[in-house]
């Protein structure tokens, strides 16, 4: 074990319990730092509310700009000399530190990463003309929106000592962006088996609407079912935001749209369900989350290399396919039994088979240690 003290900042709304991937994946980081062997006091903050940020903030879109209120600032500012380490829970939040000089007292700042903010923004700018999104991220142009992201990103990984992501394609991308040293860490799955009773034909889709690969890739398998006219095969979509929930059910005769469920009846819904769709055809940010709850849940899944990037295992295989015309002809599988069966069977191995939070705190241990001899003082 380390024996080392660390500040955990992170945002109030992404401490809370339940929510969705940003909470669970705080969360996880927050046990798997314990398992490290790291003594950790949490520091929730606030983003800045000011009239001028609003206001500003329509010409300057980049989440680095301000992130944090000035109370929580100045709480920051008195903490940070008293430990060991300080992690950011989301990149972001290294924007708050730029004008902070602690001189030799200050302690080595690691970044948890859920991904870097250019490359969802990269997509936004891709799709946004194409389906119903929310631009206010790329406000007030494309063109602007990138560029200082981009420039907030590299100039964030000088400020940093480390960064821990959350999935390969995220630990190469901050090797890219100048980041000093990265490593990534897989995601831990619990067994919660659900009581199942698989209804043939219907399938489940949990995710935010408005992200922009979850929403491309549900649209790419759903406009593939369209031109194959297989109205038998339904697609259960629960999430929100209600908008592009009500324009898929309008739009595609396969949904049925749910809306958001609790936990409970997500679970009820989920029993009922031949497998959980995870269809992601680009590289986006960290990794989704949702894939580790249908893990636990050990419900069948179909997804591509892309989808189950952050995830690995030692025995079954996952259904991965290449494209939406594959995608389709695995959900038309399901209805032999025999391949049901073993689909089954193999998310069940893969659920038993995961990294546990030991050897993944072990992991974090072995990246922090290395750092502190990398900045160790003569």
């Amino acid at each position: 074990m380390m024996n080392r003290n660390g500040l955990f900042l992170a945002y109030t709304n992404h401490l809370r319990s339940g929510g969705g991937g940003v909470q669970k994946c705080t969360h996880e980081f927050i046990r798997v730092l314990g398992a490290a062997g790291v003594e950790l006091e949490i520091l929730a903050v606030d983003p800045d509310r000011r009239s001028s940020t609003r206001l500003l903030r329509r010409f300057r879109s980049s989440r680095y700009w301000r992130p944090m209120s000035r109370a929580c600032l100045c709480k920051l500012r008195d903490a940070m000399p008293r430990f060991d380490y300080v992690f950011l829970n989301q990149v972001a939040l290294v924007g708050a530190i730029d004008d902070f000089n602690l001189g030799s007292k200050a302690p080595l700042l690691v970044m948890l990463s859920h991904g870097c903010e250019i490359t969802d923004l990269l997509h936004l700018a891709r799709l946004a003309q194409i389906l119903p999104l929310n631009t206010r991220d790329i406000w007030p142009s494309k063109r602007f929106a990138l560029a200082t992201t981009l420039v907030d990103e590299i100039k964030g990984r000088t400020q940093v000592h480390g960064v821990i992501s959350i999935s390969p394609f995220d630990a190469e991308m901050e090797a890219w962006l100048g980041s000093p040293s990265t490593t990534w860490i897989p995601r831990i799955i619990e067994p919660c088996p659900l009581r199942r009773a698989p209804v043939c034909g219907r399938f489940g889709f949990v995710g935010t609407l408005d992200h922009p690969p979850n929403l491309e890739g549900l649209v790419n398998v759903l406009d593939s079912l369209l031109e194959r006219n297989l109205h038998r095969l339904a697609i259960r979509v629960v999430g929100g935001p209600e908008r592009q929930g009500t324009w898929l059910a309008s739009k595609y005769s396969s949904v049925e749209y749910l809306g958001p469920l609790d936990d409970h009846a997500l679970q009820v819904e989920a029993g009922t369900w031949s497998a959980f769709l995870h269809p992601i055809f680009c590289l986006a940010r960290g990794c989704s989350t949702k894939l580790a709850t249908a893990l636990s849940w050990q419900v069948p899944i179909i997804t591509t290399a892309l989808g189950r990037r952050g995830y690995t295992w030692r025995d079954g295989s996952m259904i991965e396919v290449s494209n939406p015309d594959e995608f389709v002809d695995a959900m038309y599988r399901f209805e032999e039994k025999n391949f049901a069966n073993t689909a089954h069977r193999d998310i069940l191995a893969i659920s038993e088979s995961c990294p546990t939070l030991d050897e993944v705190g072990s992991k974090v241990g072995t990246f922090l240690n290395s750092i502190r001899v990398q900045y160790a003082k003569p």
